[in-house]
């Protein structure tokens, strides 16, 4: 078996065995926020005291304290809280934090009427990159409630 050919089996078994440990980890769990068994990940509760979030291949020990610190979500819920996060770090120098769901959803009405996001944003009295980040970011949340 030459170098390089088992360099790539000990990856892919690598790989593989994580990926059965993450499989078995989440087998009997379901979303915190919505009950679903499907596309679950782990949330840190409190994303300052998070290690790291590649923690499949550690020591049972040393995973488990890192485990502790979150709950189990599903993609959607897990994209829901973290977009809320975000937003309520956000400073209120920053438009976006005040914007409701419906500035967002007035946003996309404008972009489907043809107008740039230069022109919303001078309506709206910011730049067009704020209005660009905060749709672009925001909308695709919006569209799946």
């Amino acid at each position: 078996m030459s170098k390089h050919t088992r360099s790539d089996y000990i990856r892919n078994y690598q790989r593989e065995w994580m990926r059965r440990r993450r499989a078995e980890f989440f087998a009997d769990k379901v979303c915190a926020a919505c009950g679903t068994n499907e596309s679950l990940e782990l949330d840190h509760v409190d994303p300052d005291v998070k290690v790291s979030h590649k923690i499949w291949s550690w020591s049972e020990e040393r995973r488990a304290a890192e485990i502790a610190k979150c709950q189990v979500l599903c993609t959607e819920c897990h994209k829901m809280k973290t977009f809320s996060e975000r937003r309520s770090y956000q400073g209120a120098g920053n438009p976006a934090s005040v914007w409701s769901d419906d500035d967002v959803r007035a946003m996309h009405e404008m972009r489907q009427k043809g107008m740039t996001y230069e022109a919303i944003g001078r309506q709206m009295g910011v730049s067009k990159s704020s209005i660009r980040n905060a749709y672009t970011r925001r909308m695709p949340l919006l569209e799946t409630r």
